[in-house]
């Protein structure tokens, strides 16, 4: 039988997930896809060009609101889109950076 100084260590640990990275809800509207022309010309058609029937300003300001609206979500449609927020990190450090433009100087000499 062999006595040995070694002795049988043990621990645990928990085991740490990392965290997730944020999410975040965007919504956005394709405007540069719009059909200016056929957009013009739906605008013309509206009831907002028969301003003669809108008696007060409050009336007139609704109606170009609603019909623009309307308008805008015809021809573009809001769309929602969920992104992930990833950390702003630099592929190398400030203090790299100045090294390596040390180094290049140092080169050039």
């Amino acid at each position: 039988m062999v006595i040995s100084d070694h002795c049988e260590v043990r621990w645990q640990t928990p085991c740490l997930k990392k965290p997730g990275l944020e999410r975040k809800s965007v919504c956005f509207q394709k405007l540069r896809s719009i059909d200016r022309d056929q957009f013009v010309q739906d605008l013309r058609d509206s009831s907002l060009m028969n301003h003669q029937d809108f008696c007060d300003v409050s009336a007139l300001s609704d109606c170009y609101d609603n019909t623009l609206h309307s308008l805008l979500n015809q021809y573009a449609p809001v769309k929602k889109l969920i992104i992930t927020v990833r950390p702003a990190a630099p592929l190398y450090p400030d203090n790299i950076k100045q090294e390596k433009a040390e180094r290049r100087k140092l080169e050039r000499r």
